[in-house]
């Protein structure tokens, strides 16, 4: 996947790990991905994420880790 992450990802609410590490993806992080109301893994490392994690992901209770940001490889920009 390339690109964007889509909001309709959001409609996964029986997902437990989400995992999109190194797909050149740009932009923000929907909103929609604190639906994710049972995952326990997040991983979206080296991408070109900006902006801040979603206020929503407090709503996620059962999230044990949450990977976003590896300088290495986006130069130190986004999250």
């Amino acid at each position: 996947m390339t690109g964007t992450l889509p909001t309709e990802l959001g409609n996964l609410s029986l997902l437990t790990h989400f995992s999109l590490r190194n797909a050149q993806l740009e932009g923000t992080i929907p909103s929609e991905l604190g639906n994710f109301g049972n995952v326990k893994t997040i991983l979206l490392g080296n991408n070109l994420l900006v902006n801040t994690i979603p206020t929503e992901f407090g709503n996620l209770g059962s999230l044990t880790k949450l990977e976003i940001r590896e300088c290495n490889h986006n130069n130190g920009y986004g999250l």
